[in-house]
């Protein structure tokens, strides 16, 4: 399947995995002045450590952050297959330790090293820091990157324009919690989001958005209030052998199990 890379800034770029029509996962290669940072790494990309690679040696960069004593890391912003397609060519990664029990990782992709991640950790790349934030809901270890000094959310399946996939009662229960917090720890400190689905980059207060809209959605699945009132379109569709309901609130889309 085809890609894209996109330059976002100078140091920063946007593959986009070409799922389908009019369907696509977004990774991410970040380079600091001392190491180059993947965040995700697709679906139909295999050999996603080779683009990062081939990103950086076109940019003139490779030599100076790649080489054995410090290869290219990846931290992954949740467990979902279509962000780990090419995850099986780095001798380590970074993930929230939810996400690895969970999607049992130990046993999908043995013979590599995990490193837990945890709200408050940073990822320092040389003069260009991340800040670890969690987001749980749309799985119990989703993650948020905030890169402090240029001022974007990488933000995963959590926040973004397309449909978010939101099954099982824990992470339901959880989600809109979660995005509170996530809206008060990093309010003011940046101006842009960057979602793995949807459109890229989005306004800062796509976050807000999307937190609105998921509580009109518990209003309406605990008969507190109704689609209609709250300005929601619900619709009963088949995917992937499973019977959905998908929320259109206009801003994001929300798929949940009946």
């Amino acid at each position: 399947m085809a890609y894209e890379i996109r330059k976002y800034n100078d140091h920063t770029w946007m593959i986009e995995d070409q799922l389908g029509e009019n369907s696509l996962t977004r990774f991410f290669l970040l380079a600091g002045e001392e190491r180059a940072l993947m965040i995700d790494a697709g679906m139909n990309t295999k050999n996603a450590k080779e683009i990062g690679e081939g990103i950086l040696k076109e940019a003139g960069l490779y030599e100076k952050l790649v080489s054995d004593q410090k290869p290219m890391m990846i931290a992954i912003t949740h467990g979902h297959g279509d962000h780990m397609g090419g995850l099986k060519d780095f001798p380590d990664y970074y993930i929230h330790e939810a996400d690895y029990r969970g999607f049992d990782m130990e046993k999908n992709y043995p013979g590599q090293t995990f490193h837990p991640l945890k709200e408050g950790d940073i990822l320092d790349l040389g003069r260009r820091k991340l800040e670890v934030f969690e987001n749980p809901g749309h799985s119990l270890g989703s993650l948020a990157f905030l890169d402090i000094n240029d001022r974007f959310l990488i933000t995963g399946d959590s926040i973004q324009s397309g449909h978010i996939f939101m099954f099982g009662a824990e992470g339901m229960d959880i989600f809109g919690g979660s995005l509170k917090k996530l809206m008060e720890k990093t309010k003011g400190r940046f101006d842009e989001i960057l979602g793995s689905h949807g459109n890229a980059p989005l306004p800062a207060d796509q976050m807000e958005k999307v937190y609105t809209a998921w509580e009109k959605v518990m209003r309406c699945r605990k008969n507190e209030s109704d689609p209609e009132k709250e300005g929601i379109t619900v619709t009963e569709e088949e995917l992937n052998g499973m019977t959905v309901l998908d929320y259109d609130c206009g801003d994001c889309f929300f798929y949940c199990s009946r």
